[in-house]
């Protein structure tokens, strides 16, 4: 496992392998369904055995370490490296492991979570998806199994990373609408150019850096970009005309662009994320509703 991690660090602490110890035992417990492992560092081979292992969430950074401990039968998923609160860290991972079908409603979950990707954790919080909770209900609705898991955490990463860095320091605004294309793309109407039309699904995957990349560069037109649940761009600057409707909820003070992420999401069965260029959050539309914030946090780390 140590050979998955290019830059290991020194031992973990006494304190951090006390820390370590501890959610290691609550995580052998049977009432413990998941135990959610964030950071780019291993956890001690030694202190995990077969029930660890069948219960361990490897909640990574990178998405070549992602993919290369899927590749050897473990849990994993991938969370961008950017500085955060640890509940909003957690959030994420949730995220991930239930689109991944790792963690579902009535779970009781374990969270290690550090100060960055590449130190160990110095936090451990205990999480309980009851059924009746709004963040299980949350987790769920983005969490449906139509949305390839990668894709989503991509789009959240380039979300986050547009909220953060933006363009020369500042945020820059975005809404992308996933899923459910044939509505959506009849819905809306092109603002200008479509500049991915034309190009085989190899060139606009969003697998490749260099497609996200061209999101990136591309956030700057008016309008939506439209994705496939696979991840393939269908289309961007595409301008959403969807009636408005009395059933959506949209937090005050939020402008057009988080409007048309609610009346999008109410019409169709996609999931819209979206970029506020005043203040960077990153929200989550699903149904009409925003059922999840992130704050900018601070650039990567």
């Amino acid at each position: 496992m140590v050979g998955l991690y290019d830059d290991p660090p020194s031992a973990p602490t006494e304190l951090q392998m006390q820390l370590l110890h501890a959610a290691a035992s609550i995580g052998r417990l049977p009432l413990t369904r998941r135990v959610l492992y964030m950071g780019d560092v291993p956890f001690p081979a030694e202190l995990i055995d077969a029930t660890l292992r069948e219960k361990l969430v490897h909640v990574v950074s990178r998405a070549p370490l992602r993919d290369a401990l899927l590749q050897r039968a473990e849990r994993a998923v991938c969370v961008p490296g950017y500085a955060m609160g640890r509940q909003d860290k957690l959030k994420l991972a949730l995220i991930g492991a239930t689109t991944r079908g790792y963690v579902q409603q009535g779970d009781r979950v374990i969270g290690l979570v550090g100060p960055g990707p590449q130190a160990y954790p110095d936090t451990l919080l205990v999480t309980e998806l009851d059924q009746t909770a709004r963040e299980a209900t949350v987790f769920g609705e983005i969490g449906g199994g139509r949305v390839d898991p990668a894709v989503f955490e991509a789009i959240v990463e380039l979300a986050l990373e547009l909220g953060i860095e933006g363009w020369e320091g500042h945020a820059l605004g975005a809404m992308f609408v996933i899923g459910d294309v044939e509505r959506v793309m009849a819905g809306s109407r092109q603002l200008t150019i479509n500049p991915f039309r034309g190009y085989s699904d190899a060139e606009r995957d969003l697998a490749d850096p260099a497609v996200r990349e061209a999101l990136r560069g591309f956030s700057t037109l008016d309008g939506a970009f439209v994705v496939r649940e696979d991840g393939i761009v269908v289309a961007a600057a595409r301008y959403l005309e969807f009636p408005a409707r009395t059933d959506i909820q949209i937090p005050l003070g939020l402008g057009s662009r988080h409007v048309a992420a609610a009346l999008v999401t109410a019409a169709t069965d996609a999931i819209a994320v979206v970029v506020s260029q005043a203040t960077g959050n990153v929200r989550v539309f699903r149904r009409g509703a925003a059922v999840l914030e992130l704050p900018p946090g601070h650039r990567r780390i």
